[in-house]
């Protein structure tokens, strides 16, 4: 599937959250392949995050270099950074299917993380209730 860097970033934090909630096997193991799929691109993105900052970034107190919307390269930082985020890669996995119980209590998860993961998971909730009710 071809998905941006910008979406495989933003997937990050929500994606290991929910490797930590006790899912059903599948989705366990559906969860674990997406992140397995995603390490490398994550890691390439983070180099390239990181000389960015170097790159555009001015050096804090401790040496460390940082860019912030006052400084003088925050423009020319943005629109690269941009260009990084909006690049399309092809990633291979499967869309994790979320549970609709998990120990027999409702799956929840906050609105900003399913739209973090909007790309990764198999959100047709109208085909759901239909294999649901052929059952």
């Amino acid at each position: 599937m071809i998905v941006t860097n910008g979406e495989i970033y933003g997937a990050i934090r929500p994606l290991r959250e929910l490797a930590q909630k006790q899912l059903p096997m599948k989705q366990s193991y559906q969860v674990l392949r997406l992140v397995k799929a995603l390490r490398d691109d994550t890691a390439i993105l983070e180099q390239m995050r990181t000389a960015l900052i170097d790159k555009y970034g001015v050096k804090n107190q401790n040496g460390v270099s940082e860019i912030k919307p006052e400084h003088a390269n925050w423009d020319a930082f943005l629109t690269d950074f941009n260009e990084l985020m909006g690049t399309e890669v092809e990633v291979d996995f499967d869309p994790i299917v979320l549970p609709e119980t998990v120990d027999g209590e409702e799956f929840k998860i906050d609105a900003v993380s399913l739209e973090a993961l909007e790309k990764f998971i198999d959100m047709d909730v109208d085909k759901k209730e239909t294999k649901d009710n052929d059952s």
